[in-house]
Formats: structure tokens, sequence, C-alpha cells
């Protein structure tokens, strides 16, 4: 009766086992961001799965100074690829703060604020004016032109590659994928004059093909939105993240550094990776985009993705825990 119970908790005691690195030191969270708006009502004029990637200002604002207020010191791209490859020391309890896609927003919003608070970012910028997610929101946000981009890299924040369209990648040929990866290369070195040696994932849709490809386009380390801490001997080829999506209170924001919470959202994040592997990219994000444009959407916040991922995992054991039973 007792052997369902026992397996659970030991699967339970393995994955934590497994991920103690996460509770260890020193360690350094990667906070990712999109896009900013000034007002809570106009996050309403982002359709589904973008309200999630986009944040306030003010909530952004108390995120920044609730950091300064625990003692984090913001590093940057250099700094985590030195760490993980070379142990270099980081600062007493650091921050790495990232920002995918390249939208105004990220310069008339989000610069101001760091720059109150003393904190820098590091941008992911995608370089084709034309990429679909700049014309699924034109006119609400826009992308950086090379000008602001280069007034970016100018005031000191570190610029990497985001690509130049924003594609599933996994779904491209090598061909199509190198363009992708040393054309926005190239543009985003021209543009600030400086390496561009960093690359994170449009979508995390990734394998070990398209590593390979960035490591031969020049990149020297690619940044995921896999869930996770960064850690001496953390591949350089999968850097983790951890999205902060819009919703969050400041408590939730808080309570998504500690180590528990990321392990947590680990076994989340596991479960979500699997329809992409089903369905592939495509029919994947086509999905999404409908459930969150549904009645639906509120299950799938994070908040409540840990809940209804707890009731599941209870329901499964007790449902097994009941069958052997008898």
């Amino acid at each position: 009766m007792w052997i369902v119970p026992s397996l659970a908790v030991g699967i339970v005691a393995a994955f934590f086992a497994v991920n103690r690195h996460e509770f260890g030191t020193p360690r350094c969270p990667i906070l990712l961001y999109h896009r900013f708006v000034r007002r809570e009502e106009d996050l309403a004029r982002y359709p589904g799965t973008e309200s999630i990637f986009t944040i306030t200002a003010e909530r952004f604002e108390e995120q920044m100074a609730q950091l300064r207020r625990n003692g984090y010191r913001s590093v940057g791209l250099r700094d985590i690829f030195d760490f993980v490859t070379r142990g270099t020391a980081l600062p007493e309890k650091p921050v790495l703060i990232t920002v995918d896609d390249g939208w105004t927003s990220n310069l008339d919003v989000m610069i101001p604020i760091l720059s109150r608070h003393g904190m820098r970012a590091s941008f992911f910028v995608t370089t084709g004016p034309e990429a679909w997610i700049y014309r699924k929101f034109r006119g609400l946000d826009g992308p950086l032109s090379p000008e602001q981009v280069r007034g970016i890299s100018d005031q000191g924040f570190e610029i990497g590659s985001h690509t130049i369209s924003h594609p599933h990648l996994i779904e491209l040929s090598d061909v199509e994928i190198r363009r992708e990866f040393s054309e926005s290369k190239r543009a985003l070195e021209e543009t600030t004059g400086r390496p561009c040696r960093f690359l994170s994932i449009p979508g995390n849709f990734y394998d070990g093909r398209i590593m390979q490809l960035a490591s031969q386009a020049g990149y020297e380390a690619v940044f995921t939105a896999n869930v996770g801490c960064v850690h001496r001997g953390t591949d350089r080829w999968d850097i983790p993240r951890l999205i902060v999506e819009g919703n969050f209170s400041l408590r939730e924001f808080e309570r998504n550094l500690r180590p528990f919470a990321i392990c947590t959202r680990k076994l989340v994040f596991g479960v979500k990776k699997l329809p992409p592997h089903l369905l592939g990219a495509t029919r994947y994000m086509a999905l999404r985009e409908k459930l969150f444009n549904s009645p639906l959407r509120s299950l799938f916040i994070m908040r409540r993705l840990k809940l209804v991922g707890l009731v599941l995992a209870l329901a499964v054991v007790g449902a097994l825990t009941l069958i052997l039973a008898r």
C-alpha cells in the first residue's frame, strides 16, 4: 500500500538531489524581460500570451527597487561568460537583467528606471525591422532603430543577437539558420562598432544542431529560456534564464528568485516542453495563442500552473495508491 507514495517521495527527492546546485553558492539568477508599458490599462491592448511578456513601468520599478534593497548587484553578459567558463568571481548576490526582441519601450521605459536604481541590463536585439513580432504589434510598440541600438550600446549596455526575423529556428534549414545568425551578428557589429559575442534563442525552440551552428557563426555562448540559475560549470551553450511574467506581484517576483521556487518552475517547465515536441513549434504556438485568448487563459500564469501541476501529481499518486490497495 505504501509502495506508490514511497516511490513518489523518492522521485521528488531524486529531482531535488539532481537540482541541488540551485541551493548552492555562488549562483546568479538571470532575469528575462521583453516589453514595457507605462500604465496597467495598456496591458489590455496586448492579446494572448503577450500580456505575460509585457510589464508595467510601476511593477518594473518596484522590482528594481526590491533588488537593490536586497543587496543584488547587476552584472553583464561577459561577466556571466567568464564565470561559467573560467570560474571568474562575481560580486556577492549578482543578478543579470536581460531583455529580448529590441522594442522601443526598452529605451523609453526600461532604461530610465534602470538608471534610477543603479542597475544595468543586456539587450538581445532582433535586427530585421519587418520581423513578424514587430509587424504583429505595429502601433503598440516598435523595433529599435540602428541609431537607437548604437545609442544604447554607447551608454554601456551590452548588445547580443536575437536573430534577424525571430523565427522558429528548429524548423529552418542549416542555410537559413546560418543566415539568421551571421547576418544579425554582422548588422549589430556594424551598428555598435563592438563585437557581438552572445545569442539568445527566439521562442526557446532549439536543438544540438542549432547550438553547433551558433558556434560556427562565431558566438561564444547562447542564452535560452530554460529555467534555472547560473553556476560555475553551467553549459555556455545553454545558459538558463528566469522569465519575469508581467502579472507577477512583488512577492511572487522575490519568491521566484529562491531555489525551491526555481526547482518547482523546472517541473512545470518540463511538462510545458512536451507539447512543442509532439506538435512542432508552429502548431504549438498557434494552439498556445488560442488558449491564451480563451476563457482558460487565467490557468496559464505561473502561480496557477504550479497549483495545477501539484493537484495533478497528487491525483496520480492517489489513484495509483487506490489501485494497488485493491
